[in-house]
């Protein structure tokens, strides 16, 4: 039983570094799924397409929607241009036809987020600010068509985007050659070699030496 309760335990303790490492914190793993999205539905590929990233926000972003949304492949906020090509206007439109609940939310969250934003460079002159009908949850006015998003709104909701993330602050491991122990990222101190390092033949891997007062660590 003991034994169980142990490997119990170190499960859910992997489990959930393993995912903290990927940004998402133990307190979003409640609900994280609720809309069923990934269900074993043959043929249907909405979901694929309409949740392609999970954007996880800082504790400081509060909003009604969780912590958690899915939004299509619109790009990548960390890598490579500010849109992919491999996007357009028909998986768009599907995306702004879309009335599943986690597409609604997630559209939500978008126009409330993005209040206070001005958009003066938009074609569309009633969404110069996001409203509920530039991303169809409404009829109230025409919505956007994708070029224009990703001309005049994706750039400046990508920006801050990049901010509200939430992103794992993990350090990397230790290791004995050039770059050293990484103590700039979480001290005052600067970069240099771990304590009793041994790097003499060992280029591409750690080596250490036992720990003893007298050593003095090889250079």
């Amino acid at each position: 039983l003991q034994i169980g309760m142990l490997q119990a335990i170190s499960g859910f303790y992997a489990y959930v570094t393993v995912l903290h490492g990927f940004g998402i914190m133990p307190r979003m793993l409640l609900g994280l799924d609720s809309y069923g999205i990934f269900d074993y539905d043959p043929g249907r590929t909405s979901d694929s397409r309409d949740a392609y990233w999970l954007y996880c926000w800082n504790e400081d972003i509060t909003n009604d929607y969780g912590d958690c949304q899915y939004y299509p492949n619109f790009g990548n906020l960390f890598d490579g241009n500010a849109a992919v090509v491999d996007y357009n206007q028909t998986q768009w439109q599907a995306w702004i036809e879309n009335e599943d609940d986690f597409v609604k939310d997630s559209k939500n969250y978008l126009v409330d987020r993005f209040a206070a934003v001005s958009f003066d460079d938009s074609s569309n002159t009633n969404c110069t600010t996001l409203e509920p009908c530039c991303l169809g949850l409404n009829d109230e006015c025409t919505p956007l068509q994708y070029d224009t998003w990703s001309s005049s709104y994706w750039s400046i909701i990508r920006e801050q985007w990049k901010d509200d993330v939430h992103r794992s602050k993990l350090v990397n491991n230790r290791r004995c050659f050039v770059e050293g122990d990484y103590a700039s990222t979480y001290t005052d101190d600067p970069d240099g070699n771990p304590m009793n390092c041994n790097r003499t033949g060992y280029n591409d891997k750690p080596r250490t030496y036992s720990y003893y007062p007298n050593v003095t660590p090889q250079q």
